[in-house]
């Protein structure tokens, strides 16, 4: 369920700070309703949303009971997850269950997936790694150069 989230939505339905504790993530994620998908992207299909929504309960007995349920429940157009469901929550306000407001946009304009600074950092971060990676095998490479060159005078 998290995982069609984070494809449909574009991000995780909750994001956490380096510094976080597993104790305050794990607080986050059990206590927090997940926002409704359809903030960071609303263009997807209500059917998609009510099977996130029955996928991503917090009670095991209220999701779906194997891969092929989730995967026919996708493929119905008209899927209602029905039923006694806890619904998505707004990140500002936990007890809305409103839907958002959906932005018609042109046949014309394709989505693109917005990166955070911090995505951008961690790339940016992720280069300067393998750089420095490269620069410090080169070093050791010729300190190994000149070992055998002085062994063997």
């Amino acid at each position: 369920g998290i995982t069609l989230y984070e494809m449909l939505a574009g991000r995780l339905p909750f994001s956490f700070k380096p510094q976080d504790s597993m104790f305050d993530k794990i607080r986050v994620i059990t206590s927090t309703p997940i926002p409704d998908p359809r903030e960071f992207y609303p263009h997807i299909p209500q059917n998609l949303v009510n099977v996130i929504q029955k996928a991503t309960q917090r009670d095991k007995s209220k999701r779906f009971n194997s891969v092929s349920e989730l995967l026919d429940a996708i493929n119905t157009e008209d899927y209602s997850a029905g039923g006694n469901l806890e619904g998505f929550g707004s990140p500002g306000n936990e007890n809305s269950h409103s839907a958002p407001t959906v932005i018609e946009t042109p046949a014309w304009v394709k989505p693109t997936l917005v990166t955070s600074p911090k995505e951008e950092n961690e790339e940016s971060s992720n280069s300067w790694f393998w750089l420095l990676a490269l620069f410090l095998m080169g070093v050791i490479g010729v300190l190994i150069y000149f070992i055998i060159t002085l062994l063997k005078k």
